[in-house]
């Protein structure tokens, strides 16, 4: 996302009901919030879905495939850790933006 864009976001969620000098302090907090948000939600979605493919190869093949609390407790370490990873650049950058600057352009 640019940074006019994320500026017009910004701009709109201090509309709705944020106290402008909270959004400013906590940029970080909000645009790192929506990343883990969106990994989360992926992420879980895939989990499911590798879940019943390995439930429909294993009817399909009479193979004993199990998915315990194992393969989803890894997964969800793997997707906490790369929601933070991916979501925390965008985050230092929106730190260092300025809502005025961006829209007035």
């Amino acid at each position: 996302m640019h940074a006019r864009e994320r500026a017009l976001k910004l701009a709109l969620v201090s509309k709705t009901g944020f106290i402008v000098a909270n959004l400013f302090r906590r940029k970080i907090g909000f645009v790192l919030a929506e990343a883990v948000m969106l990994c989360v939600l992926g992420g879980v979605a895939g989990l499911v879905i590798a879940t019943i493919a390995a439930i429909v190869v294993a009817y399909a093949t009479n193979a004993p495939v199990v998915v315990d609390y194992r393969v989803w407790g890894m997964g969800l370490a793997a997707i906490a850790a790369l929601s933070i990873a991916v979501g925390l650049l965008p985050a230092l950058k929106a730190r260092r933006l300025s809502i005025v600057d961006a829209l007035s352009r």
